[in-house]
């Protein structure tokens, strides 16, 4: 493996800041302690000069670039692996708001050029995916929308409105003209019943989060206490409603970011 200086770097901070994030890295990867002697000693071997590290290590430090720790060895350096890994929750929570896989890897691309290393989380991620995913997906999906008669078949059937526009892109994304024999329409309305027959399932008075989605919410800032209170809240809004849904999960989830209005820190 060769050593790598990351081009965004070096227009940000400067050559020694990003040569001494590459030369950590290049010899001790990520997540793993470094100890400040022993960084000088490598650094010399690049022409970084002693004098001058702790001024490079404030600036990746202030730029959540690396991470400083004291240890019974003294203080010890450690590069966090800024790579965003997004979890199967997030990737359902936002399948749930309209936005499908393929989508999700294109924001992630732009996602990870507009913003620097230091700036990242899932939860920031999050935010960007609803700012604009439907928009991008939009702008590369076919553009098509079922007439009037076939949304008013589809209500006949007890199938409402919202839900019918609600599920266009998620058809669009799965439909073969191949396959499915040129007929969209015909196509659209067997989907719809059969994703609407899926869709009838109250919830549970006795219903509860899952550990996964109590792990998720957790992880991006709640405590289980504020878990616990957005569970009961949801479940007797739900409840008394009578609202029906495939993924109580993914409705919780929405029922989260929308309630704590995704001013969680992540």
């Amino acid at each position: 493996m060769d050593i790598v200086i990351e081009d965004s770097l070096i227009s940000t901070f400067g050559w020694e800041v990003s040569l001494l994030k590459a030369v950590m890295v290049y010899h001790y990867g990520y997540d793993a302690p470094i100890r400040l002697f022993e960084l000088e000693k490598q650094a010399e071997k690049y022409h970084i000069t002693t004098a001058d590290i702790p001024k490079i290590i404030n600036t990746l430090s202030s730029n959540g670039l690396v991470r400083v720790e004291d240890s019974p060895f003294g203080m010890i350096l450690v590069v966090p692996n800024q790579q965003l890994h997004l979890s199967s929750e997030t990737l359902r929570f936002l399948r749930h708001r309209g936005i499908e896989l393929a989508t999700v890897k294109a924001l992630k691309v732009s996602y990870l050029e507009e913003t620097m290393p230091g700036n990242r989380s899932e939860m920031d991620f999050i935010r960007f995916a609803l700012d604009h995913g439907i928009e991008k997906q939009r702008a590369s999906t076919v553009s098509w929308n079922p007439s009037n008669q076939v949304i008013s078949m589809l209500t006949q059937k007890g199938i409402s409105k919202e839900f019918v526009l609600h599920s266009v892109l998620e058809f669009l994304s799965r439909y073969d003209p191949k396959k499915g024999g040129g007929d969209i329409e015909k196509n659209f309305v067997t989907f719809m019943i059969k994703n609407w027959e899926r869709q009838i399932k109250p919830l549970s008075r006795y219903w509860l989060p899952s550990s996964k989605d109590n792990q998720y919410l957790q992880s991006i800032g709640l405590t289980q206490t504020q878990v616990l209170i957005f569970a009961l809240e949801f479940r007797l809004k739900m409840v008394e409603t009578g609202k029906c849904a495939s993924d109580w999960s993914a409705e919780f989830i929405d029922f989260v970011m929308k309630t704590a209005d995704l001013s969680i820190s992540a």
